[in-house]
């Protein structure tokens, strides 16, 4: 409470007191020492609760020391659910195939199989640990998101690269369908037209836009009369800008809502 003169007017001063370390211990009184001494842990607790966790590249994990909490991230290679509610998945540097395993348990948002799909670009944030033969990295719910689509970053390019991890996986693929020569045939090629993979006209996949930028829902699968990995194609949409497929588009721009 401030009392001020009768007529006069008075404006309380909040002085902030800085102090040091160093200016701290030369305090004589010890109360007053030991009390600005816990403001001062308290303070740097809080500090470091707000701060981001690293963030660590797959193919830099085994730098990260056991138990830390790091975040890093990769493309969705798979995704497995198990009876007790936690969910398993597998997250690949396409730069260098290299993988890590992430463990999640449920926390306050909905869990990863609700939002991701095999070649989704997703980033999680938990503890890693090197007990077993690889890095798993622990966290809930609440460590994953989702980057992006695959129809923003799966391409010919990344997928022949890394087919082993793909193998089986429906798949969202952007590129350029070209007939092949063949009924049902086609060679989907990369924009840049450097790399193309052979795909195959499904079962009821409809009319397969040709010659144009598109994005493909499509099965990776060995064709056993070529023994040669082929795209089996459900459907295939052209990239227009109410496409939400639409490549370059922000949308989704991440999952779950962040705040």
């Amino acid at each position: 409470m401030v009392f001020c003169p009768s007529g006069a007017t008075c404006t309380p001063r909040v002085h902030i007191l800085r102090f040091s370390f160093d200016q701290i211990m030369r305090i004589p009184d010890e109360r007053t020492c030991a009390f600005l001494l816990a403001c001062l842990l308290c303070s740097m607790l809080l500090l470091s609760e707000d701060a981001e966790p690293p963030f660590i590249p797959i193919s830099d994990l085994a730098s990260a020391e056991d138990g830390a909490v790091i975040s890093t991230e990769g493309l969705v290679a798979s995704l497995h659910r198990y009876d007790s509610g936690a969910e398993s998945l597998i997250l690949v540097d396409v730069s260098g195939c290299e993988t890590a395993r992430i463990v999640c348990s449920p926390g306050g948002r909905e869990m990863p199989s609700f939002y991701l799909s095999v070649g989704d670009a997703a980033r999680a944030t938990g503890e890693i640990s090197f007990e077993g033969t690889a890095a798993t990295m622990f966290c809930d719910s609440d460590g994953i998101l989702l980057l992006k689509k695959a129809a923003h970053v799966l391409d010919v390019a990344v997928l022949s690269s890394n087919w082993e991890l793909f193998e089986g996986d429906r798949l969202n693929v952007s590129g350029v369908l070209e007939n092949a020569g063949r009924e049902s045939w086609y060679l989907l090629r990369d924009s840049a037209g450097t790399c193309s993979m052979s795909a195959r006209a499904g079962p009821d996949a409809g009319v397969i836009p040709v010659g144009v930028e598109v994005v493909v829902d499509c099965t990776m699968i060995l064709d056993k009369s070529t023994m040669a990995f082929v795209l089996l194609v459900w459907s295939a949409e052209v990239v227009v800008d109410n496409n939400p497929f639409v490549q370059g588009s922000r949308w989704p721009l991440s999952w779950p809502p962040l705040g």
